[in-house]
């Protein structure tokens, strides 16, 4: 009599586990599908045939222009003398030298970089990416260190995911 309500409460326990782990794995695949749609919704690359944005890598900065429509890449690399127009009347300040204002005047200095790469080029800056700590100027690496947050950017999860996938698909001569 002891072993069968032994069974009885074995199975009850299992049966309490399975729901339980059950339970959490579809919170944890809601959670997961409301981010990724969340993450769709937010995209700045929405019905858009091009993407500029702004690279910051130990005080370099590199502006580039995503065009789907020409299947190109435009990098523009800054070198360190030269003089942008900063916004919000800071005047013209030499570009390695944005962060040091940003943080001086306690500014968010990804969006510094996009007012004042807008207002130099005529071109609205769609987004940033900035702190990355890649070795070389690898674009597909730089993406890939913002997508799992080593980079601090505004983009989302699904801009970073479309952006990796056509920079990995064009071909080297198409970018400039």
């Amino acid at each position: 009599m002891k072993k069968t309500k032994n069974k009885i409460k074995k199975r009850k326990d299992h049966n309490l586990i399975k729901i339980a782990f059950y339970f959490l794995l579809i919170l944890f695949l809601l959670l997961f599908i409301s981010q990724l749609i969340q993450s769709i919704l937010n995209s700045k690359w929405r019905d858009k045939n091009q993407m500029t944005f702004v690279v910051e890598k130990n005080n370099k900065i590199s502006f580039i222009k995503i065009d789907k429509s020409l299947e190109e890449i435009l990098i523009y690399n800054f070198v360190d003398n030269i003089f942008v127009e900063v916004t919000n009347g800071y005047g013209e300040y030499r570009v390695d030298k944005l962060r040091q204002l940003a943080n001086q005047e306690k500014k968010d200095f990804g969006k510094m970089l996009i007012e004042s790469m807008t207002f130099y080029f005529g071109v609205i800056t769609d987004g940033f990416i900035i702190d990355s700590k890649t070795a070389d100027f690898n674009l597909k690496k730089i993406i890939v260190g913002a997508f799992f947050k080593r980079n601090k950017t505004n983009y989302s999860g699904w801009d970073l995911l479309q952006m990796y996938f056509y920079v990995w698909n064009l071909r080297s001569e198409n970018i400039s």
